[in-house]
């Protein structure tokens, strides 16, 4: 289980501030090694305790002790004080226990949120603009010169029902044709309408 992402301190006013975010793991100790310090327990007084990825912690510059004020990256009024109580190390990193997550096995995740410019796509292009976002993963795994990239998307499936929308309301003429007829059609536009602006 993970959380939301928090802003690393300092770095708030940040237009693209580095992240970091709780996660839970059972069972972890079967899993990993303690390389400083010890697990964490339920703490009180307004604090967190956390064991941290030693790669991570390197990453970052936090060591045993040091107490790290985060602040929410969406939700700004979420603030979390946490105590860094030990550094661990996966025994294993590729094992499936931890799901490739690289702020386990590396101590950093890059990661980037791209959202389409639709104002120009005319409706014959929606078919081909799902088949391209389809063929992304594996253009941007040959330009990652060797590391790992996923390319997570709904654009396809998106398309595909766009598309059919826009083939229902051709089918039935121009006096009752419109964007976004009843039923399958209207939750692709609103999501389409949603990615027009930018980012929230």
């Amino acid at each position: 289980m993970r959380s939301d992402s928090y802003t690393l301190p300092g770095q708030e006013r940040r237009d693209h501030p580095d992240l970091t975010a709780f996660a839970s793991y059972t069972g972890i100790e079967g899993h990993a090694r303690l390389a400083r310090g010890r697990w964490p327990r339920a703490a009180g007084g307004g604090e967190v305790e956390a064991a941290l990825p030693s790669a991570a912690a390197q990453w970052i510059r936090v060591g045993v002790g040091d107490v790290l004020t985060l602040r929410g990256r969406i939700d700004t009024d979420d603030v979390v004080r946490v105590r860094v109580v030990g550094l661990f190390d996966a025994t294993r990193p590729e094992e499936y226990f931890w799901q490739g997550d690289r702020l386990i096995t590396t101590g950093a995740d890059v990661r980037w949120t791209v959202l389409p410019d639709l104002r120009h796509v005319d409706a014959g292009e929606i078919g081909p603009l799902g088949d391209r976002a389809a063929r992304g993963s594996a253009a941007f795994q040959g330009a990652g010169g060797g590391g790992q990239v996923t390319v997570v998307t709904s654009l396809p499936e998106l398309a595909d029902e766009v598309g059919e929308a826009v083939q229902v309301a051709w089918h039935r003429g121009p006096g009752h044709a419109r964007p976004c007829p009843a039923g399958a059609g209207e939750r692709p536009c609103r999501c389409l309408a949603g990615t027009r602006g930018g980012p929230g």
